[in-house]
């Protein structure tokens, strides 16, 4: 596995030397980031039950709001969340992926490495 893992990086140029596409090529980027930020999201639904629900719902209930609205609100607000943050990594990574090639479809060199 280690071995593997030294090659990926390789793998993108030679992709793009054989005249993939670059969004084929990043894809599989994209797609671990997208999944990599939400992981922070997924574990807040995992508590939605016992921290977040007691909260809003209570204070809406206490406001005099049906417990059923006061439920499906906490879902609303919890759904938004989660699909803001997945559009948010998605849009972002898909803007640096603009970013990092060239009008040839060719990898920019980006800051740090002297240019030989």
């Amino acid at each position: 596995m280690q071995g593997r893992d030294r090659r990926e990086p390789h793998g993108d140029r030679s992709g793009l030397a054989l005249g993939a596409p670059p969004s084929a090529v990043i894809s599989r980027h994209v797609k671990t980031g997208v999944r990599a930020s939400l992981i922070p999201t997924i574990d807040s639904l995992k508590s939605l039950g016992w921290v977040w629900i007691p909260g809003i719902t209570a204070g809406m209930i206490l406001g005099g709001e049906n417990p059923l609205y006061a439920a499906l609100y906490q879902f609303v607000i919890m759904a938004m969340i989660f699909v803001a943050g997945g559009l948010t990594s998605m849009t972002s990574s898909l803007l640096i992926g603009k970013y990092v090639f060239t009008g040839a479809e060719q990898l920019k060199r980006i800051g740090g490495g002297s240019s030989a």
